[in-house]
């Protein structure tokens, strides 16, 4: 029995280290472009402004152009919104790691706990949803990964 349990644990631990290193790497990821993006608007706004007060409409027009289309880019591909979720995939993982440490005397509480860890990344290989549906989704998800 004890050596049943010890197998899933350790099945559970690596399932949960390979997750959590990939979701960070991924939340990083967007999270980074995001920066890039937004610090990329503003210097481009700066351009913009400057070239018009020069008289330099061309310029303005093409600036003008990148920016919008750095904005369309931003709507299209929600960078914050997906470091976000990646982000609290990372901590229900780490809360799921915890509990393993902490609360799985027997095989009943481990096989639960197997479970759990399970229904969070099935949940995180799911396509993410945009606005106001990735926050439902988030509370659904841990409500699911909870009970």
């Amino acid at each position: 029995m004890a050596e049943q349990i010890e197998e899933i644990e350790k099945k559970i631990r690596t399932a949960l280290d390979e997750n959590i290193e990939k979701w960070e790497k991924i939340g990083k990821r967007h999270r980074y472009t995001y920066n890039i993006l937004v610090v990329t608007s503003i210097l481009l706004s700066l351009a913009i402004t400057i070239s018009g007060v020069i008289d330099q409409g061309n310029l303005t027009v093409v600036l003008g152009a990148i920016l919008a289309g750095i904005l369309s880019f931003q709507q299209v591909f929600p960078f914050r919104e997906m470091s976000y979720f990646y982000r609290v995939g990372v901590a229900e993982a780490k809360i799921l790691e915890l509990n393993l440490d902490t609360r799985t005397d027997t095989i009943k509480e481990v096989e639960a706990l197997e479970k759990r860890v399970e229904t969070l990344i099935y949940k995180m290989a799911q396509d993410i949803p945009r606005g106001q549906a990735l926050f439902e989704v988030i509370q659904n998800m841990r409500e699911e990964v909870r009970n």
